[in-house]
């Protein structure tokens, strides 16, 4: 067996805390998704927005995300449409 220094680092030790990282970034991206969601069924649509930001800005490609903002977008002409009603 070689002597490998100080930092004795296995391949697996590098994937299992790169996974956990990943991992925590995707609890964080779920969790303000999850907090405009429920803002934005609240009626707290401003809240929302910040919350999707955030939620847009550590993964672009979160669909439900995107989804929840034109949502966003779209509501000022619901609102609209129902007073008209």
């Amino acid at each position: 067996m070689q002597y490998k220094g100080p930092f004795m680092v296995s391949k697996f030790s590098v994937l299992l805390f790169l996974a956990l990282l990943s991992g925590a970034s995707y609890a964080q991206q779920l969790s303000d998704y999850e907090k405009a969601n429920k803002a934005f069924n609240e009626g707290l649509v401003d809240e929302s927005y910040i919350h999707l930001k955030n939620s847009l800005n550590d993964n672009p490609d979160h669909l439900p995300s995107k989804i929840l903002m034109g949502m966003y977008w779209v509501y000022p002409v619901t609102i609209t449409k129902q007073n008209w009603n």
